[in-house]
């Protein structure tokens, strides 16, 4: 990025057609140090954000495996539970 000094030249040269005084372009020659902040700010929130975005998909990853692996096995046991139904059946026949 290039240095303030540069868009602020470019302010004063060019402040009759952008409809700016000099107090104008002075406020936003002081308001860029809080630019900078917010933006800095900014910044740090959204790497807070994709930090606790991305723990919370490892987890939610985590739990729907098991939740299927638990699923699978639930299903399994319903099953050798159904088949000992059926030889017990097949042997009173």
């Amino acid at each position: 990025m290039a240095s303030p000094d540069v868009y602020f030249d470019y302010l004063t040269e060019h402040k009759d057609v952008l409809y700016l005084t000099e107090s104008e372009i002075a406020t936003l020659r002081n308001l860029i140090p809080m630019f900078c902040i917010i933006l800095g700010c900014l910044a740090a929130v959204e790497i807070a954000r994709f930090a606790i975005v991305r723990k919370l998909r490892n987890k939610l990853l985590r739990y729907d495996s098991a939740s299927e692996r638990i699923a699978a096995s639930v299903l399994l046991k319903s099953r050798i539970v159904l088949d000992e139904v059926k030889s017990q059946v097949e042997m009173m026949i």
